[in-house]
C-alpha cells in the first residue's frame, strides 16, 4: 500500500486523496473538484515554488481574483 502514496509526500491530505481519488473534495453549488484535481493543483503549485527557489520559511504572497 505504501507505494501508492505520492513520492515524498507526508501530508494527510495527499494520503486522503490516494483513497478518495475522484470523490468530491470541494463542492460549490453545482460545481465540484475532486481530491485528485486538488492534489494535482497543489503539487503543481509546489513545483512552481520550488522552481522559483522558494524554500521553507520563505514568505509567499498569493493574489486571488
Amino acid at each position: 500500500m505504501a507505494d501508492q502514496y505520492p513520492p515524498n509526500e507526508k501530508d494527510a491530505d495527499c494520503r486522503r486523496a490516494v483513497f478518495a481519488g475522484a470523490k468530491p473534495a470541494i463542492v460549490e453549488g453545482d460545481r465540484e473538484w475532486s481530491y485528485d484535481w486538488l492534489v494535482g493543483r497543489a503539487l503543481a503549485f509546489a513545483e512552481t515554488l520550488d522552481a522559483a527557489s522558494v524554500r521553507p520559511g520563505d514568505r509567499v504572497a498569493i493574489l486571488l481574483p
